[in-house]
């Protein structure tokens, strides 16, 4: 008899080991809580292949943490193959304190507490003065070329002929192509928002109809996510937050690149910073 009570609880333990295994399985979505096949709530691998909840190519590589598009550059955030290949890039600190006149408008940038201030008085009226401010000033520091996202809205806004030139001028081709497309709904669709702009000014919110401080003032700050170089790209990629009262979350994630062998940053994925914003209260008085 006690003989075949044994048997009975071994076999009952196998079995258990059975239906407990399947279970995680089912539960999980793979072979164990971290690796093998399946990552930590179904895919492969925690970063890898199918992501942190079952969404496809994880949460740099193609379309993201949650099945959505990914945090970073492009439409997918960084690809797998150039993920393996980022190291951390330590940005420069000397952040120049520089002012500039172009076609008798000043710009400005101001060191501010481990971000920078980019004051200036006008919105460019011309192409030839908005690639001057890019080319000779505002474009060769990863904070101060954020800046130039509302003056390129703005831009943009008034004349979209040369809204597309100046993106075409200061993006990269996929984040040229996605803002042109977006801003067309921003500006021009039923729900249009044409006081976007000025929602990334400091002082302007909704309930003041945003009407921003003068002369116009935008904040960058560095984020917690190191810059990173990739070899793969040959460039570098850096994460930095535009500062604006039209959202409920003050903080706009911006990512620029600068190409390896180029002087100049770029505008990368700006998603963020043309988001619809909290509707107005009054009538907006417009930009300089």
């Amino acid at each position: 008899m006690r003989i075949l009570s044994m048997i009975i609880s071994f076999f009952s333990g196998i079995i258990a080991h059975i239906f407990y295994s399947r279970q995680q399985q089912n539960m999980f979505g793979g072979q164990g809580m971290y690796g093998q096949q399946g990552g930590m709530f179904g895919g492969q691998g925690m970063y890898g292949q199918q992501g942190m909840y079952g969404g496809p190519q994880g949460m740099y590589g193609q379309p993201g943490m949650y099945g959505q598009p990914g945090m970073a550059p492009q439409q997918g955030g960084y690809p797998q193959a150039q993920m393996n290949n980022m190291q951390q890039f330590a940005a420069p600190i000397d952040i120049e304190d520089k002012t500039i006149t172009v076609n008798g408008h000043t710009y400005q940038t101001k060191k501010d507490c481990g971000g920078l201030l980019v004051t200036f008085s006008n919105v460019p009226s011309t192409f030839e003065e908005f690639s001057q401010v890019y080319t000779e000033f505002l474009g060769k520091n990863e904070f101060s070329v954020v800046a130039m996202i509302p003056m390129v809205l703005e831009i943009f806004a008034r004349d979209k002929e040369l809204g597309n030139k100046c993106l075409e001028l200061v993006c990269t081709a996929t984040c040229k192509d996605e803002m042109a497309r977006v801003l067309n709904e921003r500006f021009y669709g039923e729900n249009a928002q044409r006081y976007l702009p000025a929602a990334m000014l400091m002082g302007a919110k909704s309930s003041n109809a945003y009407a921003p401080k003068a002369p116009y003032i935008v904040r960058v700050d560095r984020t917690a996510k190191p810059d990173e170089t990739s070899d793969l790209i040959g460039g570098t990629f850096c994460n930095r937050f535009i500062i604006g009262e039209g959202w409920d979350a003050p903080q706009r994630s911006v990512i620029v690149f600068k190409g390896k062998d180029k002087t100049l940053f770029a505008l990368n994925n700006c998603d963020e910073a043309f988001a619809p914003c909290k509707p107005i209260e009054g009538e907006w008085a417009g930009l300089a």
